[in-house]
């Protein structure tokens, strides 16, 4: 008895499945059948309400967005200023300490016109009690 072979290189039927293919692909196709879906009236609600609690969810989230946004804005500033502040207190610093240092004083007095005070021109502790005393009666 010998076997047919349907696959492979001895195949006995395979122009003929090819032929069928060949006539099933003329065929038009029928059309497609849409099915309507019928909801209740409570399911519509329900649809509708969890609709609204998402848009009020997302609403709610984009309102804590932008809160967010202006705090980090209004940190941001806050910083910006007290680095600009301590800028500024370093440059005070750095010119107290210039008003403060006597060489620097002497120096600018004597650039001004200014001469420096003798011996014989400064005030002793005994004229000061004095001119204190008279001072106060």
């Amino acid at each position: 008895m010998i076997l047919a072979y349907t696959y492979g290189n001895l195949a006995v039927r395979e122009a003929e499945r090819q032929h069928e293919t060949k006539k099933t692909r003329n065929r038009p196709n029928p059309a497609p059948v849409r099915k309507t879906l019928k909801l209740s009236a409570l399911e519509k609600l329900v649809y509708l309400v969890a609709c609204f609690a998402l848009m009020g969810m997302l609403g709610g989230l984009v309102l804590l967005n932008s809160q967010l946004y202006n705090a980090n804005h209004h940190i941001y500033q806050t910083k910006n200023e007290m680095k600009e502040q301590d800028e500024k207190n370093a440059e005070l610093k750095a010119m107290l300490w210039t008003v403060k240092n006597p060489e620097k004083l002497s120096s600018e007095a004597v650039a001004g016109g200014f001469k420096p005070v003798k011996e014989d021109q400064k005030p002793s502790q005994d004229d000061n009690s004095k001119s204190r005393e008279t001072a106060s009666r």
